[in-house]
């Protein structure tokens, strides 16, 4: 895929993209779902489209307007979409931990595009306050359930996902491209190891039982998985790697699947941002749209 940062679209937008699109794209979805929200949510989403046909843009206590343009087609996925979703995950889920997408970068070093082969760096210096900042101590860690960590890979604009199981002592890598991430198991892997001698667990994390790393993507499967059609939709597949682990999201075949599963979560996005936080878990949007997910290109929510 294109360089890029992840929190800007890439130069290499497509040119057959109008950068005067209007960004209202979500229109047709918001019709499609008409029938499944109750009138008062609709509204909602109707609002904020118009917003945003005005330029003004009301969700920004939780992502810019310049992030939230990341959902229009043919773009690749802002960080602050992903943590966003991230978020509204485990404020739904909360077995399901996350570190936001610049907990990687910040532990591997900056995007080298031209030096793809180069390996990684480890800055643990970087990300020391990670674990105490998210679970109190290091020694909570390895109490979770899960605990997912968006990558955006070193060879340029591509998002990817650890996923960490500290209780069954398992790292697991997705990746929409089938690349491998054996690097970023191994040095998730080095990360633990030295967030388990802080703990005061001991100088040897297999001390406490061996560790499985799996960096064959998708893991766990004898069936023929889906690689994403195009190369700007890896965002997408990593929202639906990480609903796969609580529930039956589909993941996308085709472009139009790809274009129907961006607008489901930029009207969950939508929805959220014109909430407070606090009112989050009390929603059923979201569990709404974990089912419009199961099937991608189905229509409305039963």
């Amino acid at each position: 895929e294109s360089t890029g940062s992840p929190n800007h679209p890439p130069s290499g937008t497509p040119e057959n993209e109008k950068h005067d699109q209007p960004t209202c794209f979500m229109e047709d979805q918001v019709r499609v779902l008409e029938g499944a929200l109750p009138p008062c949510q609709i509204q909602v989403l109707r609002d904020h489209l118009f917003c945003l046909e005005k330029k003004e843009w009301g969700g920004g206590r939780c992502i810019p307007l310049s992030a939230f343009r990341s959902l229009r087609p043919r773009r690749w996925l802002s960080g602050d979409v992903i943590n966003m979703f991230l978020q509204l995950v485990n404020v739904h889920h909360p077995e399901i931990k996350y570190f936001g997408w610049y907990f990687m970068s910040q532990l591997v070093g900056p995007p080298i595009p031209e030096k793809p082969d180069a390996p990684l760096d480890f800055h643990y210096e970087l990300v020391a306050g990670y674990a105490p900042r998210v679970f109190e101590n290091s020694a909570n860690l390895f109490e979770q359930e899960t605990i997912c960590i968006p990558v955006h890979r070193k060879e340029g604009n591509h998002w990817s996902l650890v996923v960490v199981f500290p209780k069954k002592k398992i790292i697991e890598y997705y990746d929409s491209l089938l690349w491998s991430g054996k690097e970023y198991v191994e040095t998730v892997y080095a990360y633990l190891r030295v967030e388990w001698k802080k703990a005061g667990k001991g100088d040897h994390i297999e001390a406490g039982g061996n560790w499985t790393l799996v960096s064959e993507s998708p893991p766990g499967t004898k069936e023929k998985p889906n690689k994403q059609p195009n190369d700007y939709d890896c965002g997408v597949f990593l929202c639906h790697f990480v609903g796969r682990l609580f529930t039956n999201f589909t993941l996308p075949h085709t472009e139009e699947e790809c274009l129907v599963a961006r607008n489901k979560l930029a009207l969950l996005i939508l929805f959220y941002s014109s909430i407070p936080k606090k009112d989050w878990k009390d929603h059923s949007s979201f569990a709404e749209y974990c089912v419009a997910c199961d099937v991608v290109g189905g229509g409305n929510i039963e």
